[in-house]
Formats: structure tokens, sequence, C-alpha cells
């Protein structure tokens, strides 16, 4: 059969009849496809080959509705003869193309529509645009038609074509009917697949700009209406599964009306019965919680549940650290644990009486030496995390209680049995550790719930309320733990709501270029974020409303929703719920975790008494820094406007809370990708980092202009500006952009940023990994000329996602070089501004000078590090040092310095300038594994305070611009000592290095030793400067450490590489500042995960580790059992990567969340971008996110767990898309990985390699691994 043809490819004469109604374009494509049946019949017999090649010819004619009948004509013969053919598809395709030049040809004669055809189409009788519907109906036809193909039957590149080509037909089709949404939906898939397709970069960008302009019709439509607030009537609900109705806590919404008489309340909860049937309804609460023991058997979670349990195991033992530097919410639960204890010892009549504690959570033993020190007689210490329950019992030890005194138990509150877990009936219950930013997740309704009513009933004479049922406590087991009347701490809380909108930055603070689409995909499985959200991430539209009122010493037992209406007090978008709660701990003894209230917006009004605030006659809660207001995601944005009000539903069933918006309300669906990196939200909010690294890249592109360059640029994890880089890279002038993200959801939402801006003529987005991109394929055969290494590639200590290795592979494989060895394009002329320096490292050996034509933003990075104790002595007054062990880790943490306790015990120095502009060198452009870069490095710290080092904290300066050295970006913490005090001036100058540390500091590289205060180019008004995180490492040995007495400053130095004029001690020596070193040599070793330091052999004493981080050796026979514990989830990981490409999508479609749902939204059309769909991890996780708080989960781990998960499935899951193609798609992953996974499983396990410095070599940059992309939860949000 034929090729395709492509329409436009000739001018298509308009039809006859041009200016018709639909119906009357139908008619006469019925009377030319009668014509051209009517003709083949008299002649011989045709093939369909033939028959392809007249309709083809007619086509090229510019008969396009000659072609559309011929195309017809010949599909109906196939299907009336039952003929096929293998590309049969392009007949398909050729007959949607010759369909839309009809219906161009009548929209550009649309002049001549009459009157009543107008009126049609505005009744919705007939398709704005004639012909459209059935062109998009052959070409959704072809497109399936190629999905079934088997794989084999067609050329991959054959079916890549026709995938692209009908992915463009019916994204046009879509657009000439008027639905923007499904239509850039299928154009950024066809991008997905052909980045360069000039076809689908212009449809896409005429899409985007009409999707914008309806929904910003749609948005001022919405802010001119008025709602007015819901009318609420009670109505009942069923109470779980007893069947029994009883007083809904929801409500049945009636239907109120606007000025305008349209109906504003919630129509389909009043349909459903009331707000908990609504929420159950659209799956945001479900009402049959998932049990412990029934997760451990049920082969569709059991192994997804021990794999949480056990990573939450390793995760937790640093959330406690974290808790306990909270001080002021540990001395108030201390204080309120001894009220209670003093309480309970007075006895319920006023008579003496031990007191018996019963804690579910301990706080690593501080609250159990709270009670006995109270004169509690009994202690027993529940913990529902193995390595927490282990530091209790140290702690507990190590203060010299009595063992007869305290035990403490490893279960969950929800399995204890007096006499096994509980020895004795206690009259003290505390659960203070089960209080979450969310309040719920953690469990602490489910396990007050079940001790309090199983006291209730066994001690109460008229039973306990509710205690049938789903809802109720289990049968047996509890009873007996709790005597009647027994203290219970917490003792109330009250919630407050609170609608929010988050999003980004407006244009005028992001360079004039538009990221709203960012937000499409702003989402996040768990409302505990682990984090503090960042200072004016977020913009009040409400003010705060007071949702539940719980006496938790009989906590609610069953579901409640109600309707909430919710008085604006700002405008913009409303898509987010934020909650917070007082808590009564005891008596006057409160906690809150209400965030202090930012500054009012112009347009807002205050809010009405300061709700949510303190009451009058009550004593000011403690805010607690551990602790963070909840953030509930709605399913999309609403149109918020001041003065309106809104209907919202929330409601809990114990284990979650949620929040409901009327679906047909939202201005489209957001898309739940867990998968998507959590920091990309804060560096899209540290607008003026980004603007800085705009203007370098605009100034890189006009000079590479100025030096007769064409302009390339190639940007680089561009999803981590979302795309802002390659948008000022374009708007600068560039003669083409490509961002390359290897993360296939952001690179979608890089997409519709583009396109929202109108640049997808200039900018492509690639999705995968930028080592495997070619000249020639996804780059100009010229190459790039500018290199962008955006946010997603330099982490907090700059190289642990291999930004090295992979600026060094780009450079060699995709700039243009002069000089010999080189693999890219020969550079013509000379250097230009940007050009290299002469590789310094290269050696003498035959190597020659090259020099580089290629601009790399940012130009220069230097390293800098600081010595730090950080170590947690005492808590309370109690000796917590047995917990430090668990402090220790391999790796380096992402952190903010500030918000911890440490001190500083050194000058920060210098250690590694890494001059990113030169060129590599020569043996390194002919393939050898020559490292371009210094790899290690000593350096001389002077002590100015006397401590422990046991850590170092180390960040970034970062020059974006080759030609503004005085432009520089920091991460450096705030309020750092920058110079020794002035008694210790004479000391060594801070980042003196020693003879093989790196190079100098070139020009503008700043010196902080000699300048204190903030760093330079990152003043304490800088944008952003909440967001700014460090790299905090422990190290393997403790060294005490003093600063030098002025006595020895005077004299000769003592430890020697000659800099500095006289250091008192070398490399942590031994003499001098009362025991301590005075001096400390610092290694650094660059290795493949990044910047790995350690004090000098020999020096310091080696720190303890945590049991799952103790090696035994020997094999697996001896093996520590903790760490095998840790190798199995390593294991099942390994397991789950080997079958994930032979995994098939359909097996997950059940799944309560995915990045399929939305999917960043097609407006109201709900189309989904990327390509996206429900993998099988969701289906396994849904049913624990749904039940986090009756599993006793901690859903701040849950959600990092999900999310390396999903990141994973997303990197190297080869899922088809749609309907099951195999020829890949927006939704696969991106790194192309073979049938058995063994290579991924190797880069995720680390095998192969690791411990050394890292090769640039191709084999380690072109695959990227899930810890490259992503390591967790950051220490600050959005």
């Amino acid at each position: 059969m034929g090729g395709a043809v492509e329409a436009g490819s000739a001018a298509p004469r308009a039809p006859p009849g041009s200016g018709q109604p639909a119906a009357a374009a139908r008619a006469a494509l019925a009377m030319r496809v009668a014509e051209v049946e009517a003709g083949w019949a008299q002649g011989p017999p045709r093939s369909l080959a033939a028959m392809h090649q007249e309709a083809a010819a007619l086509l090229h004619a510019g008969d396009a509705l000659g072609a559309s009948a011929a195309f017809a004509a010949l599909l109906a013969a196939a299907r009336r003869r039952r003929l096929t053919h293998r590309d049969l598809h392009t007949a398909r395709t050729n007959l949607a193309a010759a369909l839309l030049a009809v219906t161009a040809a009548e929209v550009t004669a649309a002049p001549g529509v009459t009157a009543e055809a107008e009126a049609e189409v505005e009744a919705g009788r007939e398709a704005p645009a004639p012909l459209a519907a059935e062109a998009l109906e052959a070409a959704l036809a072809a497109l399936a038609e190629v999905e079934r193909t088997p794989p084999g039957r067609l050329p991959p590149p054959d079916a890549r074509r026709a995938t692209v080509r009908a992915l463009l037909h019916a994204g046009r089709a879509y657009s000439a009917l008027g639905r923007p949404g499904p239509a850039l939906g299928l154009l950024e898939r066809g991008l997905g697949l052909e980045p360069q397709h000039p076809g689908l970069r212009a449809a896409a960008d005429e899409a985007a700009a009409a999707l914008r302009a309806a929904e910003e019709a749609e948005w001022r439509l919405r802010l001119a209406k008025a709602p007015g607030p819901a009318l609420l009537e009670p109505s009942r609900h069923t109470n779980g599964d007893s069947g029994d109705e009883a007083p809904a806590a929801g409500y049945r919404l009636a239907a109120s009306e606007g000025p305008d008489g349209t109906s504003t309340a919630l129509a389909t909860a009043g349909r459903g019965g009331g707000a908990l049937a609504a929420l159950a309804a659209a799956e945001a609460l479900p009402l049959r919680l998932l049990g412990p023991r029934a997760a451990e058997v049920d082969v569709r979670t059991r192994d997804t549940y021990n794999f949480v349990t056990i990573q939450t195991d390793l995760l937790m033992p640093h959330r406690l650290l974290r808790s306990l530097h909270d001080a002021p919410r540990t001395a108030a639960c201390a204080e309120a644990v001894a009220a209670a204890v003093a309480a309970a010892a007075c006895g319920p009549d006023g008579g003496g009486a031990d007191a018996r504690v019963l804690l579910l959570g301990s706080a690593g033993g501080v609250l159990a030496l709270a009670a006995l020190r109270a004169g509690a007689r009994h202690v027993t210490v529940v913990e529902r995390w193995l390595y927490l329950a282990s530091a209790a019992g140290e702690v507990l030890a190590a203060a010299g209680v009595d063992p007869e005194r305290y035990c403490v138990a490893h279960c969950r509150p929800g399995e204890l049995r007096l006499g096994r877990e509980v020895p004795v009936c206690c009259n003290v219950l505390v659960a203070t550790e089960l209080l979450c930013d969310d309040l719920l997740s953690s469990g602490l309704l489910s396990a007050l719930g079940r001790l309090t009513q199983a006291t209730h009933r066994t001690h109460s004479t008229q039973g306990a309320a509710g205690s049938g049922g789903a809802w109720g406590p289990r049968a047996g087991g509890a009873e007996g733990l709790l005597t009647p009347g027994a203290v219970v701490v917490p003792a109330g809380v009250r919630v407050w709501a609170q609608a929010v909108a988050l999003a980004v930055p407006p244009p005028e603070r992001l360079g004039g270029f538009d990221l709203s689409a960012m937000d499409r995909w702003r989402w996040w499985p768990s409302a505990s974020l682990g984090g503090p959200l960042a200072l004016g991430s977020h913009t009040p539209l409400s003010e705060p409303l007071e949702l539940w009122h719980w006496d938790l010493s009989r906590p609610p037992t069953a579901p409640e929703a109600r309707a909430l209406d919710v008085r604006l007090t700002s405008s913009g978008r409303l898509n987010a719920v934020v909650t917070w709660y007082d808590v009564r701990l005891y008596g006057d003894i409160r906690l809150t975790t209400r965030e202090p209230p930012s500054a009012p917006r112009p347009d807002s009004v205050p809010e009405a008494g300061g709700r949510g605030a303190e009451e009058a006659d009550e004593a000011p809660a403690v805010r607690v820094s551990s602790l963070q207001p909840a953030v509930h995601w709605l399913d999309g944005p609403l149109a918020a406007a001041l003065g309106h009000t809104l209907v919202l539903l929330a409601g809990h069933n114990t284990a979650r809370m949620a929040f409901q918006a009327p679906p047909e309300q939202l201005l489209w669906r957001v898309g739940r990708d867990p998968s998507l990196p959590p920091s990309l939200w804060g560096a899209l909010g540290d607008s003026g980092r980004m603007g800085a690294m705009q203007r370098a890249v605009a100034a890189a592109v006009a000079r590479r202009r100025a030096a007769g360059s064409p302009g390339v640029v190639l940007d680089v994890g561009s999803g981590g500006s979302g795309g802002a880089t390659a948008l000022a890279a374009a708007a600068a002038g560039a003669a083409a952009v490509v961002a390359a993200e290897a993360h296939p959801g952001l690179a979608a939402a890089v997409r519709r940023v583009v396109a929202d801006n109108g640049l997808g003529s200039v900018v492509s987005v690639v999705a995968g990994d930028a080592g495997r991109l070619a000249p020639g394929a996804e780059l100009p055969p010229c190459g790039a000329d500018v290199l962008v290494l955006g946010d997603a590639m330099l982490d907090a200590g700059l190289l642990g996602h291999r930004a090295l290795a992979t600026l060094q592979l780009l450079k060699r494989r995709l700039g243009a070089y002069g000089g010999a060895g080189g693999e890219g394009p020969a550079a013509a002329g000379t250097a230009g501004e940007g050009a290299g320096v002469a590789d310094a490292e290269a050696g003498a050996g035959g190597q020659v000078e090259v020099e580089v034509e290629v601009e790399v933003v940012p130009a220069r990075a230097a390293v800098w590090v600081v010595g730090v104790e950080l170590l947690s002595r005492r808590v309370c007054g109690e000796d917590v040092s047995a917990l430090n062990k668990y402090r220790w880790d391999d790796k380096y943490e992402t952190v903010r310095l500030q918000d911890l306790p440490y001190r500083q015990l050194t000058v920060p120095v210098q250690v590694f300038d890494f001059d990113f502009t030169r060129p590599p060198p020569a043996s390194f452009l002919a393939g050898a594994p020559t490292a371009a870069y210094p790899s290690a490095a000593v350096v001389q710290a002077p002590v100015i305070a006397r401590g422990v080092l046991n850590a170092v904290a180390f960040w970034h300066d970062l020059q974006p611009d080759a030609a503004r050295p005085e432009a520089l970006l920091s991460n450096a913490p705030p309020g750092l000592a920058w110079a020794p005090p002035p008694a210790a001036a004479p000391a060594a100058a801070a980042g003196s290095p020693s003879t093989t540390a790196a190079p100098a500091p070139g020009p503008g590289t700043p010196v902080h030793a000699s300048a204190p205060g903030p760093a330079p180019g990152c003043s304490a008004d800088c944008e952003g400067a909440g967001r700014r995180l460090q790299a905090l490492q422990y190290l393997d040995c403790a060294l005490p450490v003093a600063p030098a007495p002025p006595a020895l400053e005077a004299g000769p130095g003592g430890g020697g590489n000659g800099h500095g004029g006289g250091a008192s001690t070398g490399g942590g020596g031994g003499a001098g500042g009362g025991g301590g070193a005075s001096e400390v040599a610092l290694c650094a070793r660059r290795e493949a995960g990044g910047i790995r330091f350690a004090l000098r052999p020999g020096v310091g004493a080696p720190v303890p580790r945590p049991p799952f981080k103790v090696e035994w050796g020997g094999g697996v026979s001896i093996e520590n059992p903790h760490v095998q514990r840790a190798k199995y989830c390593d294991l099942l990981v390994a397991e789950w990567l080997q079958r994930l490409p032979r995994v098939s999508r359909r097996a997950a479609t059940a799944a309560g969340f995915g990045f399929g749902s939305g999917s960043g939204g097609g407006g109201a059309d709900g189309a989904s971008i990327g390509g996206g769909g429900v993998t099988s991890i969701a289906a396994d996780l849904a049913p624990l996110w749904g039940s986090c708080g009756s599993l006793f989960l901690d859903s701040s781990c849950l959600a990092e767990v999900t999310h390396r998960l999903m990141l994973m499935e997303r990197l190297y899951g080869r899922f088809q898309y749609g309907s099951g193609g195999p020829y890949g798609g927006a939704g696969g992953g991106g790194a192309g990985l073979g049938a058995d996974g063994r290579e991924v499983a190797e880069a995720v396990m680390g095998a192969g390699g690791g411990a050394g410095v890292e090769e640039e070599g191709e084999g380690r940059v072109g695959l990227v691994r899930p810890e490259d992309v992503s390591s967790g939860p950051p220490p600050v949000w959005f």
C-alpha cells in the first residue's frame, strides 16, 4: 500500500459547497463516495494498494473532499470484501488527514456560514467544524489498529511513525471540535515519541492556547457568580456494618441559589444521602478499614505491608531524634505525664493509689523516666517500631531504673493483652507519641478507641455505645488493661481547617514566564508532609473553621462527616485544605501545631475574631516544631473569590481525614503522581535562584550567537525548574532548545509549560536520560553549544546526582570541540568568549590542550564544609546519649541546618573548586576513563569552639554566569561564624588547602573566612533563603576539639603543611586546647554517590552505629539479623524490578490513587496528560493508605516509601500506553532496560562499585538511579 500523505503537503483547494453546514458537508462526502465506488466498479478489480494510490493522488492534487471519499471507499471495500493489509492503518490516517483538510477549508470559509448553521452549532446539534468528528473517528481507529499490531509485524520505526501521525491527526480533530483538553493530551503523547516533530509542536501550542483561553473564561465566569451558603439539614447514615442508623455527623445539603439563580449546593451529596456517603462514593474515605492481621495474611498486601513495616522501622529512629530536638514539645509532654501520675496517685475518690502507666510510645524512654520520677509504681512502654523499643530499653537501663518497675513491649497498640505485653492493669494512658501532623494517620483514635471502649464495655453497666460493627473494638484482648476512670493523656483535641492556595510564583517573579501548568501536578500522597511549609508557600483563602472537638477519654469510634461553608477572605485558586489542632495534654498544658499567621494579602479581609487561636481563658499553647500543619489536597482547584462561599465536605474514618470539593466545580483534576520529587516545589518557589539561572542562560546564548554559533541549548534535568531555564534560552534567541528530563511525568509537565508559553516551535522536550541523546536525532547535527545543569542535577551536596560524570559525557558526545580525539562535531573558527582553559590535570604524557566551544551554566562551583557537633546528651534532664548511635549513616542527608541544635566547631573551609567550563582532557575525549576534576582533598579547619566533632555540614556556591564571577548563588546556612575569634586571628586562614587540596579559588570565588556574616551572594533578604538546604554527614570517628590557647598562637607552628603561619596541631593530633585538637584535617573524597568526608586514618574514636548498619561478615549464615532484615527489602525490590517490565498495566486499575487519575488534567474533558496510568505497585499500596491509622503506620514514612517505589516504576517500568501498544510512549520508563531488569537491579542495589571515585564513562552515566533523582521528603516544603 502507498505511503502516508501529510495533510497540507499540497494546498488543498476548497471543495464545492464551502460554507455549508456539517449536514451538507456529510451529504457531499456521501455523494462523492458513491461516485468513487461506481467508478471503481466499472473497471477491472483494484487492489487495496491501487485504491490507496488513487486516493493519495487526489489529496496531493488538492481535492481534499475527493480524497476523503476515495479513502472512505477503500476502507468500505476492505470491510465488504474481507481484505486486510499490513498498512491499512495508513489509509485510516490519510482519511483523517483529508477530512481535516476539508474541515480547514470549511472553517476558512466561515463568513459564508448561514445564521441557521450557527444556531445549530450553538444548540449543540452540529459539530463546530464539519467532518471533524469523522476525522477523529478515523484517527482513533488508526491508533487502535497500530496498537493492536503484534510485535514484529511492523518495524518499530514504522510503528512509531504511524502512531505519531495518528496522534497528530486525532489531536487536530479534537481541536477542531473545540475540545483542546483531550487534544493537548494526545499531542503531548505524540511529543513523547517524537519530540522534534514540527507538526506536533505547532498543534500543541495552538491547543494549549485554546485551553488556556477556555480555562480563563471559565475562571472569570465562576468568579462572577457569588454563591450563597448551603442550607444544612440533618440526615442519617449507617454506622459501619451494623446496619443501625445513627444520628449523622454528616449533612444532606439542600440546594441554595446564588444571585443569578444557579444552584451552588453539593447536589451529589444530597442525592447520595449525606456527606459521608459522598466521601465514600468518591473513594476519598474507605468505610471498611484493613487491620494489621488481615494485611499480613492477604496475598495482595502481605509483601507490601511487610516491606513498608521494615522500611519504617529503619526510618523511625531519625524521626525520634527530630522530635527530641523539639525541646518544648518533650518538656510539655513530660510535664503532662508527671501531672497525670500525680492525679492518678490521688485516686478517683481522693484516697491514695499506685500509679501504673501505659505509654503508647515513650519519646526514647524520656516519658517513662518522667513517670517513674513522678512516683509511678510501674510503667509499661509499648513501642510500635522495633528500634524505638530498643532505644527506650537502652535509655531506661542506662538510667539505672529497677527492671521490676518497667517493661518494654514491641507491639502494635491494637494487639495488647493483659498479662502478656501489659503485666498490670493501668490507671494512666499516655499516647502523646501517636500525635502526627494530620492527627489520625498514626493510629491515635484507633488505639484510644479500642482501649477506652473496651474499658467502658467491661466496667460500665450500660455498655459502650457503638461497640459493635467495624468501628467498635474487637472482641476480647483489650479488656482489663485500664481501670475505670483512668487518666488519658492527651485529654482532648480541637481540629481546625483553613482553605489555602499553593501555587508557583506569578510570571513577574519567574522572568515573565507562566509556570502555572506545574500546579496541575502539585500533589503528595500524605497529608503529613514530614517537614515544615516554607515561609510564604501558601496563601490562606478563608478564616479558620473548627472541624471537631473531641474528648479523647471517649474518642470517636465511628466515621464522621460534615459539610463546611467556607467563606473566602481572599481570591485565588483553592486547591488544598490545611488542618492543625490544639491538643490539651492534661490540665492547662496544651500543644498546637498551628503556624504563626502570615501577613495578609492586600485583597484579603482580616480573620474574624482570630478563630483558631488560643481561647482567652486558657493558657497559651506550646508551639511545637516537630509537628506541622497537614495539607489535604483536593482533586483539583476551585475558583475562589473574595466574599464568596464555597461548600466542601470534610470527614474522617478514625484512620484518616478527607476533604472533597464538588466535582463539577473543579477547574481541572490534579495529576496524582507520587513519584514526582517533593523537592521540585521548593525549587519552583525559589524565584530568586531561578531568576539568576535564567539570566545566566540568556547571557550564555547571547555570547554564543555573537560568536557566530547557532546557539543550541541542552537543558539537563529541565523538570527541576519547570522548564523555566529552557524558556529563558528560547526567549534569548536560541536556535533550538532541548529540555531533557529523565522523569516521564516531569517531562509531560514541562511540555505543558512550553506549550502554554507558545514556545513549542523552539523548545523540544525529551523524556529520557540525557546521556543517551545524540546529535542528528534528539539534537541538531551541530550538537549543543550551551549546556545547562538544572536544579534536578545539583543536590544539596552538589554531586549526589552524578552531575560531573553527566557533564563530562555530554561535553564529549554533544559538544563542539577543536583538537583531536573528540566524538562531537569539529568546531569551526576560534574559541568564543566562553571557551575553557587548557586542562591542567591532563598530564604531560602526550596529551594536547583542547579548547571547548561549549558554555556551561552554572560555570563554576565551590564546595565548603564546616565541622559541627550534633549530639543528644540530655533531654528533660535525662541521659539519652544511647540514642546517638542511630544518627550515623553511610550516606549524607539533606537538612536545613538552622532547624537542628548543632554547635559550630570549626571555621568553614573550601574543599573543592570545580570549573565546569574546563574542557575534558584529550584522553577522556578518546574514551579513556580519566578523571577531569579533583577527586580528593585534605583541608585544615581551625577550631573555634570546644566540643566533639562528629559531623560535617557542607554546601556549595554556584557561579551561574562565566562572565560575572561576582554573582553567586549559595545554599550556605545562615548564622555561621566565617572567621576565627579575634584572639585567634593569627591562626591558619580558613580555606587554606593542603598540598592535595583542590586548586585555589579562581577570580570571584568568595573567601568566606575573611568576611564574617552571610555567604556572598546570599543576603539576609535573599528570596528563598528559607528554602536553602545543606548536606549533613556523620563521620565514622568522633574527635574532641578545642580552640588553640592564645599562648600557643605566638609560638612556632605545630602541624605542618606550611600554610597559615602556625597552627597548633596538625590533623587532629592531641595536644593543645585542653586535650582536644585545635585544628582538624578534613579529608574529602569524591565518590559515585557524592562527596564523602572523614578524619585522617587513626584520628578519633569510632562512633557506635545502629544495629542495622553493623556488618558482622563471614557470610549469610552468621550475618547480623538486623542487617539481614534490611537486606530482605533490597531483595524484594530487586525481584520486583526484574519482573517489572513484564507486568501489565491492567493489573492495577483498581488502585485508589495513581498518576493516571487526572494526570494534569485536560480541562473539563479530563484528558490524561503524559499517557498516565495506575501502576501495579499503586494497587498494592492503596489499601495501606486507606487504612493507615488502623494499621498503625506512619504516613510520612509511608509516603517516602511510596515515592521511591513509584519512582523506580516510572523510571524503569516499560509500561505500554493506551490500550497496550508495544512501542513505548510517554507513559513508559526513561531508562530502556532489558527484559530481565538485571541492569536496573544492579544499579539500585549498588552492585559493581560505588565505593571509589566515579569514572566519567558512559556505563556510569547512561542509567539514572532512583537515589540520583530524589532522596526522600525535603526538610522544608514548597
